[in-house]
């Protein structure tokens, strides 16, 4: 009895270390990304009292409105929102 336990203990160990070793990749690719449009805002080098468009469509995937928040998706897949 005591050996099965240890072997399920084993296992329920292997599925969180797997679970975040996912969460730790996914971070690592949001960071990534993160970085990316950084990247390409410095490369724009805008001022942040101007609106451009161009820059806009290569940051923004979508904006979804909300009764009460609206909430901007960019394309590396970092989620903004904002209350209205």
């Amino acid at each position: 009895m005591r050996v099965a336990a240890i072997v399920n203990q084993i296992m329920v160990l292997k599925e969180k270390k797997q679970a975040l070793l996912l969460e730790q990749a996914a971070e690592e690719n949001c960071k990534q990304r993160v970085n990316e449009l950084l990247e390409i805002i410095d490369q724009e080098r805008i001022t942040l009292n101007t609106y451009d468009d161009v820059l806009v469509r290569r940051l923004v995937d979508r904006v979804k409105i909300f009764d009460e928040s609206i909430v901007i998706v960019f394309k590396a897949g970092l989620e903004v929102e904002v209350n209205i």
